[in-house]
């Protein structure tokens, strides 16, 4: 009992020190940029000057996690998941993506029906808005960098690799993907994207945990940035392209919906199969 509670004091010391990594850095840098911006030192626009925070705090975070993975991989191998995954699951990459974006969608509708009845959804769909409108600005390199690249890649590292790490140390990986999935929605602030993020949060820690692969999550990860962030301007740019895209989307939506339950599927018989062998090697 009391090396239980010591471990699970361990793992939130952890998890608290972790989520102040994210929340310092990403505070300092952004304050830093934003005082540059205002003295006339950083001369762009409010967009792209956000995108160079963006980048700075992500490396910044990188560095420092996967410093925290290689210290941590020396006291206990199998901390993060590092498996090769196999051809014709990265060719499901596509369409799992466009799973996300259609239950993202489907999320966002939902808050849009209740802001005509509560205020709260309202007020949050109002700031989502404004949030949109900034990122329809022209896309510049910088933008796809950030959002695209180093983004993916540290979000990925803190609230699936880092997150799930911890939490499988004290409980089911069930447990920990909804957890990671929760922090991650709360990490978003607005509460719009609150609702959606934690759905492809909690479906990206399933993605990790059943490939067993962070590389995998963070090219689910960026592709699904690229999407959110190109579609819409390719939408706006040729809109008699809108309904075959929707169809196009509508479609890969469903094959990725199957294509999330062959992973799932992949992963259990891969259980099995341990258990099996886990069961001789006792019988013997």
């Amino acid at each position: 009992m009391v090396t239980k509670r010591k471990n699970i004091g361990q793992v939130i010391s952890h998890l608290v020190l972790g989520i102040l990594v994210f929340l310092v850095s990403a505070s300092l840098i952004s304050e830093f940029i934003k005082l540059l911006l205002d003295n006339g030192v950083l001369k762009c626009d409010p967009v792209y000057a956000f995108t160079i925070a963006a980048s700075l705090y992500s490396f910044v975070q990188i560095i420092a996690f996967s410093a925290w993975f290689r210290y941590k991989e020396t006291v206990r191998t199998g901390y993060i998941w590092l498996n090769k995954v196999s051809l014709r699951n990265w060719f499901k990459l596509p369409s799992l993506c466009c799973f996300l974006l259609f239950l993202s969608g489907l999320l966002t509708n939902l808050i849009n029906f209740l802001a005509k009845y509560f205020t709260i959804f309202a007020n949050a769909l109002q700031d989502y808005s404004d949030l949109l409108l900034q990122q329809l600005q022209p896309l510049n390199p910088m933008t796809l960098l950030a959002i695209v690249v180093m983004v993916p890649i540290a979000e990925e590292f803190l609230f699936r690799a880092f997150v799930v790490g911890e939490l499988k140390q004290i409980t089911s990986v069930t447990w920990a993907c909804f957890i990671s999935g929760l922090i991650f929605s709360i990490a978003h602030w607005n509460l719009l994207q609150s609702v959606y993020t934690f759905a492809a949060g909690l479906a990206l820690a399933c993605v990790y945990v059943w490939t067993g692969s962070i590389y995998y999550s963070i090219a689910l990860h960026a592709i699904f940035n690229f999407c959110g962030l190109v579609f819409p301007h390719l939408v706006l740019r040729y809109p008699q392209f809108e309904i075959p895209y929707v169809l196009v989307l509508l479609t890969l939506a469903l094959v990725g919906y199957f294509a999330f339950g062959n992973l799932y599927h992949q992963y259990m018989d891969k259980q099995q199969k341990v258990h099996l062998e886990a069961d001789n090697h006792v019988e013997q």
